[in-house]
This record gives C-alpha cells, sequence and structure tokens, in this order.
C-alpha cells in the first residue's frame, strides 16, 4: 500500500493517517511513503519508530525540487553536503529504507529526466555518495512512467544498470484523466514484460498505481473497481512472483489541488471492503522483512479437495469525519455502511486515545441531517451528522485534544477513530453555574450568512472561443454581494494553473459571469466559485458550503495531447532567443513563458520564421522566438533563465542558461 504523505504535514497526521487505514481494512500497510524534496532531512525518529513498531518499511519518494536542480547539476555535487548528512542518519537508522529518486523520468513532465544520459549520470552520482557513507541499508528503487506504450518504449534509455538499482518498477493507472480503465493485466503486462529484459535479476515494485472513482463511460462501474482491485492483485500474485509490492496511490488528488482524479479506496465502502477481504489474506500480509514465502512441493500427494462452507458478508467499518472542535461544540458526521439507515454512536475521548491514556468525556448519535452531499454518497439517508457539547472538565484554560470514535453497529469490526481526529482546543475557564436564575438577554437574530448552494456553468464547450456563461445560486442574503468565479486547468501529472478569474454581483438570488474559451489540448478545466473564494472543491466535503454542483467540472481534450518540441538556443545581454513547436498542431504558432531565477518574466509567442525548423519538422518552419533581454535582469548580477512550453512545467532543449549584464546606463 502506497499510502504516504508531505513531509510538511507532521507526524502526528502521518501517525494518524495510518491508523485511520488500519482500522477501515483491518491490517496495517508494509510500506509507507514518504514525499521529500531535496534538503529536507531523514524522516524524525518518532515516525520511524511507529513504522518500526508495525513493520512497515519506509519508501522515500524524493524529487530534485524546490529547489530546482538539473540532473548535471546534481551529477557535478552541487547537492552532496546534503545527500551525505541525508546518508548518515539513513545509516544511524540501519533498518531497510527504500528510496525512489526522481520517478517517472522517461515522461517529460517533471524538471528531470530531459536529457537521459546526464539522467543515468546523476543517479550513479547519488548512489556512489550515499553508498560512500555507509547507508548500505538504503535500497535502490528505479520507477518510470510505465502507463503508455511509447513510456514504455523508452524507459530502457534511462535504466542506470543492475549494480545502481536494487528495484525496478513503474507507475502506471486506471482511468487517468479521461482514459478507458483497463485491468491490471493489461496496464502492467507491456511494462513488466520490458523489464524482464532490461533488468531479469532484479525485483519489481509497482511504484504507484489506483483505479480512479470516475467512471470514463465504463459500465457497472462499482462492482468493475471492485473486481479490478480483486481480481488484479490476484492475477499478479499468481501469474508475476517478481512484483515484491503494489504501492496503491490512496489520495484524492482533486482535494490537494494536484490533478483531477480521486483514486481513494473509501470513495465507495464496497471498494473499501473488497480491498479489506485482500487484506485479510495471509497471502497479501507481508512486510520487506519476511522471509520469502516457502516454495510448493512439485511432489506428493495432492492436497484435499475443501468444501466450501457457508460465508458472511465481510463486517463494514463506520464512516464519516470529525469536522472541527471548538470551546461550545464537537461536529461532524459518520454512519455504517452496514445499514446507512440506523444511526450510530460518537464517543469522545480527550488527551489520549480510546485505551491508550484517553480519558472517556461522552457520546452522541450521529442523526443529525447534513447536506444533501452526504446522503447522495452515503445510502441516500442526510441523517447522519453529530453535535457534541464540549464538556465543563476541560476549559482550564490548557490545551487538550479531543478524539471521535465511530461505533459499529455489528458486534465486532472495530470502532474507528474519525478522520481529522484528534482535534486540539483551548477554552478560558467558566463560570461555576448558580442556581440564582438570570435573566433572558433581548437576543438580535444573527443575519444568515451568504452561501452558494448550487452553481454550474451553463454551456457545452465544444469549440475554440465559444462563450461560456458561469451561474450560481446563492441564498436571499446574496442579494448584491460579490461572487469570485475561479477556472483552473492541469494536463496528466502536472500542478493546476489558473486559466482565469472573474468577478460577478448577485442580483437577487442569482450571480453570471461570461468566459470566452481558451482551450489547450490534453487539459482538465474547472469551474469553482465561493463567496469568499476558493476552488477545487469536492461533493461530500464537510463544509456545505463547498459542496458544489459536481457539473463544474467540465473535461476538454481537442485533439491529441501535445508533444512539444524545441530549445532555447541562445542568452545573451542583448537577446533571448529560441523556437518551440507542438508536433501534434503542426502550422500553428504555441506560446512559451521565459523564466529567471524561477520567476516569470514574460510570455512570448512563438511564431517567427526558422528555415532549420522547417527543414526539421517538415511544416511552415514559424515556431522561433526572440526577444531583447529585459532591463530587469541587467544589475550586474548573476541571473539563471529557463523558457517553458507556456502553462506547464517542460523545459525547452537544453534547460537553462546564466547571464551577468551591466546596467543599463
Amino acid at each position: 500500500m502506497r499510502y504516504g504523505r508531505d513531509r510538511s504535514e507532521g507526524v502526528d497526521k502521518q501517525i494518524t493517517e495510518i491508523e485511520n487505514f488500519k482500522n477501515q481494512v483491518g491490517q496495517y500497510p508494509g510500506t509507507y511513503s514518504i514525499w521529500n524534496k531535496i534538503n529536507v532531512p531523514f524522516p524524525e525518529q518518532q515516525l520511524l519508530s511507529y513504522l518500526d513498531s508495525h513493520s512497515i518499511t519506509p519508501v522515500i519518494f524524493m524529487e530534485s525540487q524546490d529547489p530546482t536542480y538539473s540532473d548535471q547539476q546534481i551529477a557535478n555535487g552541487v547537492a552532496d553536503e546534503f545527500f551525505k548528512k541525508w546518508a548518515q542518519d539513513a545509516s544511524r537508522y540501519g533498518k531497510r529504507v527504500i528510496l525512489r529518486y526522481d520517478q517517472e523520468m522517461n515522461g517529460g513532465w517533471f524538471a528531470w529526466g530531459h536529457d537521459a544520459g546526464a539522467f543515468i549520470t546523476s543517479w550513479k552520482h547519488i548512489h556512489d555518495v550515499i553508498r560512500g557513507e555507509g547507508a548500505t541499508n538504503v535500497e535502490f528503487f528505479w520507477c518510470p512512467w510505465g502507463g503508455a506504450a511509447w513510456a514504455v518504449e523508452n524507459m530502457g534509455n534511462y535504466y542506470p544498470g543492475d549494480d545502481y538499482a536494487d528495484y525496478v518498477g513503474f507507475d502506471a493507472y486506471s482511468g487517468m484523466d479521461e482514459q478507458t480503465h483497463r485491468s491490471m493485466q493489461a496496464l502492467y503486462s507491456s511494462s513488466i514484460d520490458r523489464l524482464n529484459t532490461l533488468a531479469p535479476n532484479k525485483p519489481i515494485i509497482i511504484g504507484e498505481t489506483g483505479i480512479s472513482a470516475h467512471a470514463n463511460g465504463q459500465a457497472n462501474f462499482v462492482n468493475y473497481r471492485n473486481n479490478w482491485i480483486k481480481n488484479g492483485y490476484e492475477y499478479v500474485y499468481n501469474n508475476w512472483p517478481k512484483v515484491k509490492a503494489i504501492l496503491y496511490l490512496n489520495y484524492n488528488n482533486i482535494e490537494l489541488g494536484e490533478g483531477a482524479r480521486d483514486w481513494k479506496l473509501d470513495t465507495d465502502p464496497n471498494v473499501t471492503s473488497a480491498y479489506a477481504a485482500l487484506a485479510a489474506d495471509p497471502r497479501f500480509q507481508g512486510s520487506f522483512s519476511d522471509q520469502p514465502p516457502v516454495p510448493t512441493p512439485t511432489s506428493g500427494p495432492p492436497p484435499p479437495t475443501l468444501t466450501p462452507g457457508p460465508t458472511s458478508p465481510p463486517v463494514l467499518l463506520p464512516i464519516g469525519v470529525h469536522d472541527g472542535s471548538s470551546c461550545t461544540v464537537s461536529s461532524g458526521w459518520a454512519c455504517d455502511p452496514d445499514n446507512f439507515n440506523q444511526p450510530i454512536d460518537v464517543h469522545f475521548y480527550a488527551d489520549g486515545s480510546a485505551g491508550g491514556g484517553g480519558r472517556f468525556i461522552g457520546t452522541a448519535t450521529a442523526s443529525a441531517v447534513r447536506e444533501s452531499a452526504v446522503g447522495d454518497r452515503w445510502g441516500g439517508n442526510r441523517a447522519h451528522g453529530f453535535s457534541f457539547t464540549t464538556p465543563q472538565g476541560i476549559k482550564d484554560g490548557r490545551v487538550h485534544t479531543i478524539n471521535a470514535y465511530a461505533i459499529n453497529i455489528g458486534p465486532s469490526g472495530g470502532n474507528p477513530l474519525l478522520p481529522n481526529s484528534p482535534r486540539s482546543v483551548t477554552c478560558a475557564p467558566g463560570a461555576t453555574p448558580t442556581s440564582t436564575p438570570t435573566p433572558t438577554p433581548t437576543v438580535t437574530p444573527t443575519p444568515v450568512p451568504c452561501s452558494v448552494t448550487s452553481a454550474w456553468n451553463g454551456a457545452n464547450p465544444a469549440t475554440q472561443g465559444s462563450i461560456v456563461t458561469l451561474r450560481a445560486v446563492g441564498n436571499s442574503t446574496c442579494n448584491g454581494k460579490t461572487i469570485t468565479f475561479d477556472i483552473r486547468r492541469n494536463a496528466a501529472l502536472l500542478r493546476d494553473e489558473q486559466v482565469a478569474r472573474l468577478t460577478a454581483v448577485f442580483s437577487g438570488t442569482t450571480a453570471t459571469a461570461q468566459w470566452t474559451t481558451v482551450w489547450k489540448n490534453g487539459c482538465i478545466y474547472r469551474f469553482s466559485c465561493d463567496p469568499k473564494y476558493f476552488f477545487n472543491t469536492t461533493v461530500g466535503t464537510a463544509n456545505p458550503v463547498r459542496s458544489i454542483n459536481p457539473l463544474l467540472t467540465v473535461v476538454k481534450a481537442v485533439g491529441p495531447p501535445p508533444n512539444y518540441v524545441g530549445y532555447f538556443d541562445q542568452l545573451n545581454c542583448n537577446q533571448i532567443f529560441g523556437w518551440a513547436a507542438d508536433r501534434n498542431r503542426l502550422n500553428t504558432s504555441i506560446n512559451v513563458d521565459i523564466y529567471s531565477d524561477g520567476r516569470i518574466l514574460t510570455t512570448v509567442v512563438a511564431n517567427q520564421p526558422r528555415q532549420d525548423v522547417n527543414s526539421f519538422l517538415k511544416d511552415n518552419g514559424h515556431h522561433g522566438f526572440k526577444i531583447s533581454t529585459p532591463d530587469s535582469i541587467k544589475d550586474n548580477k548573476l541571473h539563471t533563465l529557463t523558457v517553458k512550453y507556456a502553462g506547464t512545467n517542460k523545459l525547452l532543449g537544453t534547460n537553462s542558461k546564466k547571464v551577468t549584464c551591466a546596467a543599463p546606463r
């Protein structure tokens, strides 16, 4: 199970996440993935001790960005001091650590891997630095992109050799963007065949995988997802013994603002149950510290035929969210997929977990009516909300944590800690209650805040330059207030970029704005709004204001995705020039973004005629760009310039150039 977080979220949240997963599926994961940038230290001892106690192997997903270094810079030693310190800490830890460095290097969408030879040189350099510090417990995991035929074909260009990799593998997903779903067998076969040829003696790890919660036209999708998991893992186990781990991406990229797909298992309780059934099977309970399984005897009497007995359906764990705790109330929602129509109890513990030193402080029944999104998602019944009054006993001016546990309606199966628990509160001591009656104050009604109850785009985005009418419907207090519409897009595996931000004033309960479309091939567009401005929301979130109609998600793919090619030819104190094109849109000019020291300088159209490009691409050759070097970087200081295909993180060939220019007189 690939189930991890960026280090910035803190150890407590990482541990809570693992415990929540264990409560959902009944087993701890065999690995836990920790996302790292270069210059982020080795994981904290608190987390490592916790992982050790549950036989969980840390997998470090390290990326050479923030700061971003080129492969050549890494090979030249720019980050050696970091890698030496990291290796020393890893060596002191002493247990197995799997390092996946700069994944999907063959994809072309990250800052690394644009030159296969430079990537291999940088990989070997890092390997030698870490080994040179005695960190023999660090195992190197080489992981290209394997989700497309072209990627499988080119992955061998980036392989550093058997002496520099302990594991090989790949990333691949079912239902990426709007692609047709594929079974694990169909999704993995070509990559595994390629790896068996490229590195026949190396064990394989599936580095990132998942099946999205979006049907993409797949009929009977709930059963399809269940069978994708159940049949897929069975097939891998029975047919590809070299595969030692499948790291499932248990993320909702939409909520995180990192993409347009929800890969989480708990989007459907049936899918969670399917995974839990696999987790209960001893064949799928191994860890990297285990000895290899004893081989099945090839001779002797056949095993007895077992007559299957009656089976009972799996017990499903309660689900929900601990929205928040204040000095007044703790609130959220919870229900049990075994019976959505039966309210369940929620138990509250202060300053520790149940059975782990926490103090029981009360209970509440989850039966209050919540927003329609909760009902739509969980059995059609909206009556799953809970509200628990904060007791006087923790109003003492000190920090207290509150844990909320959903109580299973069945006799067994566990009572999981709700996501987002624990919550912290610090409440001033309240006045001691007395029996003397106090007069009832005159209460001035608090006006209902403006909130958006539904929103949508009112046009079919079919052609470039068409008009999309954005419409939001609020309550009666929205009249005269301003709302912001946000339009964002992203391509596969690239972060969102803003396309436009529009404002409109409510007339009564309705606000509208119009946007002239500027579609970009292969991108997914999202429209969202809120009087307070936010974007990238999901139906079913705890805050009802943010439950925006999913029709605001518009998928637009005009033709094939871009196939960029181009070069940053020259930089001097007089001019910046190069060329850029999209092989899938020949005879059409595209834009490029020019950056200085990581900050964008300008965006220009690559539309100038280039005879050499004409000969190379066999089109009109109108793909050159040339601008005068801006005065803003003529300050007697060294500047690093890069050029990217507009709206992406993909660099033009030759990556970056440096210049120092005298200040203009």
